[in-house]
């Protein structure tokens, strides 16, 4: 096998790749002789997810307020944050991405997008609890628009665009749309727990967005 430079920015050939690996790895699992999905162990997994379950996984907020939020809502940022964490490689020649913190205005994400996706998103979520709203719905994720989410992930002066922008907001449009369809995270949790081959399903589904393409 070549080795891989890891260092170097992916191609625009290298980046088809990686949206189209979720479904070259259904097509290789198709085929495959000695490997499965185990059904029982996803049966057994998705019985055991609660929101309680998930929530005692959350970290500390940062704040009092966000403490208070309902911990399905609190549920819901992790599970946004989880649909989006993923793949940063810059494009050829542009910067890295990073945010501004909305309390402080110091840099965040300079070393680790990762953590400016997480002020991002927790901006964002801490703005829709402040007016009654939130992620847990699905309502604001699932309108929310691929103009909408450069300004949520709008970058700090100097830094470089967030790549793959748009199958990022295809992703969280996803997931809002499973959460209203099912009627909120609640009833969605649900779902899962009673009906566990939908996961199973969904792993052997076409890929709509990019957002498990690197398998986050």
């Amino acid at each position: 096998m070549a080795a891989v430079d890891t260092a170097a920015p992916p191609t625009a050939d290298v980046a088809a790749s990686i949206v189209a690996l979720p479904n070259l790895c259904r097509a290789a699992l198709a085929h495959a002789q000695h490997v499965s999905i185990d059904t029982a162990a996803v049966t057994r997994f998705a019985q055991a997810l609660s929101i309680d379950m998930l929530n005692s996984l959350v970290p500390p907020p940062p704040s009092a307020a966000e403490h208070a939020a309902p911990a399905e809502e609190r549920v819901a940022l992790v599970m946004a944050q989880m649909a989006v964490n993923f793949c940063y490689f810059p494009a050829q020649g542009d910067e890295r991405w990073w945010v501004l913190s909305p309390e402080t205005g110091e840099p965040v994400g300079c070393d680790d997008e990762a953590h400016a996706m997480t002020a991002a998103l927790l901006a964002a979520w801490t703005a829709q609890c402040a007016t009654g709203g939130g992620f847990a719905s699905g309502v604001f994720l699932s309108g929310l628009s691929d103009g909408a989410a450069a300004e949520l992930f709008a970058p700090a002066p100097g830094a470089g665009v967030l790549p793959m922008l748009v199958e990022r907001a295809a992703a969280l449009r996803e997931l809002g749309s499973a959460l209203v369809t099912a009627g909120g995270l609640a009833k969605f949790m649900g779902q899962v727990q009673r009906r566990p081959r939908l996961i199973i399903a969904t792993a052997n589904a076409p890929v709509v967005g990019a957002h498990a393409a690197c398998g986050c």
